[in-house]
């Protein structure tokens, strides 16, 4: 179709970015080719062109596109720029599009590496958290059950001390927020440069 554009023949991949040719280049069927029928492909048989089982005139070495005596399977292979409508973009797209397949998966490992670090971030700090949220409840049910039958100063102190550590428990939980917050932005302002 001589109003469209060729970005290839064959391999083509789709990403976000459009269709593009893995290739760049044509491979073509060449049996009974002649210029008449198939202008372009005849005319891109030239120097830098690889042609197969086509047979050579002993002669005059030219190919022998109607002769079929090995096979009917001729092919020629040439680089996509000897077409005349051909969209030259469509060269080389094969590093964006493995790039960018390549870079979709660092992307991924990344993301899984990351929330895989904040996971264990997370887990190495529970155990202070629950081990002084035990003392705070001890405490409190301390205080609480002692407060029939003991001494007001006696409960007030295992209360004071109870709320001691619930203090000191928020002050831990902040700073292990924090301590996260900081990693996150440290590992977006390292990956951004």
């Amino acid at each position: 179709d001589p109003n469209r554009k060729l970005i290839g023949d064959d391999e083509h991949g789709w990403s976000p970015r459009g269709i593009f040719n893995f290739e760049g280049g044509c491979y073509a069927k060449c049996i009974n080719l002649n210029a008449e029928k198939e202008p372009d492909i005849y005319n891109a048989i030239r120097s830098g062109s690889l042609v197969e089982n086509v047979v050579l005139d002993p002669a005059t070495r030219r190919p022998n596109y109607f002769d079929s005596k090995y096979t009917e399977n001729t092919r020629v292979g040439y680089p996509i720029d000897y077409i005349p409508n051909a969209a030259i973009p469509g060269i080389g797209n094969v590093i964006d599009g493995a790039t960018e397949v390549a870079l979709g998966t660092a992307v991924l490992i990344r993301n899984c590496l990351g929330v895989t670090g904040i996971v264990v971030l997370v887990l190495l700090g529970l155990p202070p958290i629950i081990k002084l949220a035990a003392t705070v409840l001890a405490y409190k049910l301390l205080a609480a059950l002692l407060q029939p039958v003991s001494d007001k100063r006696m409960t007030g102190c295992l209360w004071a001390m109870g709320e001691g550590c619930r203090l000191l428990l928020k002050v831990l939980i902040t700073v292990e927020l924090l301590l996260l917050i900081t990693i996150a932005v440290l590992a977006v302002s390292f990956i951004s440069h």
